[in-house]
């Protein structure tokens, strides 16, 4: 009698549950959706020398330091002896990493990133010496110098002092110019592959142009026709491009972070008629025609899995039993979308 009483007030809660209807496809401008062929960033690196260090350097066990160390006094005019040699904990040799913008200009700065290369156990203080620093071509396109900032890394307490950056401390010296229009056309490629997705985007450049301008090869490129007069001024071509709005297409997905218990759901992810019996639970989805399986169950037409969520959330289904239910949900093929766990 109380098991019956339980499912019944399950029954009615899910009911007066609201109700989550499959969402309506987010409008959202092509920008944000595409990258064009040549926009991107090229990593730079460079072997440089920290200096200024207060003991905290590398040790006598470090020959790239030492070599370093030594050819920049040189070119500084100071040759030092064996006997020096103990001030070279003073010094610390860094691999120097930094990002070189598409349509870099020189003259334009930078940030950097330094990483301890030998034995140092600090940064802390320190100054960073002229480095150049060079592109996957070896040429050099920046040039990196100035005061260590250290900081703490994410989710920690304590400081990690061998990791540090330079803001704005490196300095453009060669232009990078990427080639964005290739032999009369653009190519989009789209960040999440989805062919629904490029399929809209094609007829949202073609109706916006009002001609057939733009072709998908495949879920992923879409290729676009530039004509004479784009040809002289591509910039605002892309500039009209981005700005077009189309609906963008979410594949049914339902995220479970196991650890937290946290659900994310997609509004489109559906469940086919099932009989879900989980301990003292029983749960039963159904489509609107099929017979009841008992005059104690109020019929319910095939439901969303944000409604079922709901439901079990307000009755206080713990998160580990939710995400159990949803294991059996998608093993019985009534879980009509990917389940995804972290």
């Amino acid at each position: 009698m109380k098991s019956g009483l339980y499912n019944m007030l399950l029954w009615i809660a899910f009911l007066s549950s609201p109700c989550v209807y499959p969402a309506q496809m987010p409008k959202t401008r092509i920008k944000e959706l595409v990258t064009v062929r040549g926009m991107r960033e090229n990593d730079l690196i460079g072997f440089g020398v920290v200096v200024g260090l207060n003991g905290t350097g590398d040790t006598e066990g470090s020959p790239s330091t030492k070599k370093a160390t030594r050819i920049l006094l040189e070119k500084l005019g100071v040759s030092p002896t064996e006997g020096e040699e103990r001030l070279f904990n003073n010094f610390a040799g860094v691999v120097v990493t930094a990002k070189l913008p598409a349509f870099a200009q020189p003259g334009t700065r930078i940030d950097v990133r330094l990483s301890a290369a030998g034995t140092a156990t600090s940064l802390a203080g320190g100054t960073l010496v002229s480095t150049p620093l060079k592109a996957g071509d070896g040429k050099i396109y920046a040039v990196a110098q100035g005061s260590v900032v250290t900081g703490r890394t994410v989710g920690t307490t304590a400081p990690v002092l061998t990791v540090a950056r330079v803001p704005e401390g490196g300095t453009i010296e060669r232009k990078f110019v990427p080639k964005f229009v290739h032999q009369g056309t653009v190519q989009l490629f789209l960040k999440r592959a989805d062919f629904t997705t490029a399929s809209r985007i094609v007829d949202g450049i073609n109706g916006h142009f009002r001609g057939f301008i733009a072709s998908s090869k495949d879920a992923r490129s879409i290729e676009v026709a530039l004509s004479s007069r784009a040809l002289r001024d591509p910039v605002s071509f892309l500039s009209a491009i981005e700005g077009i709005i189309v609906e963008s297409d979410l594949p049914a997905k339902v995220v479970v972070n196991e650890r937290t218990g946290t659900i994310v759901l997609g509004g489109n992810v559906q469940i086919s008629p099932v009989t879900i019996a989980h301990r003292d639970l029983t749960i039963e989805v159904r489509s609107e025609n099929a017979p009841p399986r008992s005059e104690s169950i109020v019929p319910l037409q095939t439901a969303t899995i944000g409604s079922l969520v709901d439901s079990l959330n307000q009755l206080g289904v713990k998160s580990e039993d939710l995400v159990s239910i949803l294991q059996s949900l998608r093993v019985a093929g009534a879980l009509n979308a990917a389940l995804e766990f972290i």
